[in-house]
């Protein structure tokens, strides 16, 4: 990278001239898994957004370690760790791509907690909430059961999860769901005349 001043006496003007040099452009070598158990090598590269022949891309590794980082998160693998190493061989324009993955162990949900809720009932929200106690925290299960409870149009959007590790040597969590009820005049005489909504007005 390089930069001049060059002076147009013409136009009486001062330009910035850029002189670039991107280097040579790398492909990639040999791709690598190293470390999987739960999912097999042709499942894991499926998600690969870059493979072998192919010009070396940062951002095609970044989204591939993002991928795959998603796929054990949806599976409880939510402490599991995803490394691209490069390692480019001497004297050539080849990168070798190894992906060295730490799966750890997976974790499960301990309880379910919803707070905020002063009109509706806890049994109507825990309906629309696809997370259960006892089985895996799956990233997947939260999303859906967000997209639902805000569906019912009896909260204000941007429902908030949190997870909180009770467990450090299973690494099982708690998750909550803080809801902030919408309160419109309509909303509240439906709720107090209805019956059948399973609200309390």
């Amino acid at each position: 990278l390089a930069d001049s001043m060059k002076v147009d006496e013409s136009e009486g003007e001062m330009r910035l001239v850029v002189v670039v040099d991107e280097g040579p452009e790398y492909h990639v070598g040999d791709v690598t898994i190293e470390g999987n158990s739960r999912y097999s090598q042709s499942d894991l590269r499926q998600l690969f957004e870059i493979d072998a022949g192919q010009v070396f891309d940062t951002a095609a590794v970044e989204k591939t370690q993002t991928d795959l980082l998603n796929l054990y998160a949806d599976d409880g693998y939510i402490y599991a760790q995803v490394r691209p190493v490069q390692r480019v061989r001497p004297d050539t324009t080849v990168v070798d791509l190894v992906w060295q993955i730490q799966e750890g162990d997976p974790a499960h949900v301990r309880h379910v907690v919803i707070r905020g809720n002063t009109v509706t009932h806890e049994s109507v929200i825990r309906r629309q909430i696809f997370v259960t106690p006892g089985e895996r925290f799956r990233r997947t299960d939260v999303r859906n059961s967000l997209l639902s409870l805000e569906g019912l149009g009896f909260f204000e959007p941007g429902i908030i999860p949190t997870t909180r590790v009770v467990d450090e040597e299973t690494g099982d969590i708690d998750l909550t769901l803080e809801v902030k009820e919408r309160r419109t005049g309509s909303f509240t005489v439906g709720a107090a005349v209805g019956g059948g909504t399973g609200l309390s007005g």
